[in-house]
């Protein structure tokens, strides 16, 4: 799997424990560039509101079909 890849997985899996504000994510998942959260919420994987972060029914999905 990309390097891509395993942050997606890891952004989606803290995601999947709860809300978590858009700082907090970045400093647990080591993320410096946000355009993975970009692409994430381009395909309605996550959803940014304001400064949290939430996984979508589709992220879910995706996440506990792996």
């Amino acid at each position: 799997m990309s390097r891509f890849g395993e942050t997606a997985d890891k952004i989606l899996e803290t995601l999947h424990k709860g809300n978590i504000r858009k700082s907090e994510l970045q400093k647990k998942v080591c993320l410096i560039d946000t355009e993975i959260l970009d692409f994430l919420e381009e395909y309605g994987l996550i959803e940014l509101n304001m400064d949290y972060v939430s996984i979508t029914k589709s992220g879910r999905e995706l996440l506990t079909a792996q």
